[in-house]
């Protein structure tokens, strides 16, 4: 999924119903240059898009469909199973 990163969590939520369970979903750029662990280090400008995007991180690694798990590869990357 390479999508605007704002809306990560509604296009989970719209697409995830045709993933099959086994499927697999990759997100890019979960990491956001790594302002998603620390959201006041980016520029005051993209703060609010690293603390949603860090709000998204962890809705997905505790969504109940998902086994998820997020790997520092480039700017990050979410890789989920469905269950």
């Amino acid at each position: 999924m390479d999508a605007s990163k704002g809306h990560n969590i509604r296009f989970v939520e719209t697409f995830s119903p045709y993933l099959k369970p086994g499927g697999l979903m990759v997100v890019d750029n979960v990491l956001f240059k790594g302002w998603t662990y620390e959201p006041s280090e980016a520029p005051k400008r993209l703060q609010p898009l690293a603390k949603k995007m860090a709000s998204f991180n962890e809705w997905l690694l505790k969504h109940p469909q998902f086994k998820t798990t997020i790997h520092p590869i480039g700017d990050g990357m979410a890789v989920a199973i469905k269950q």
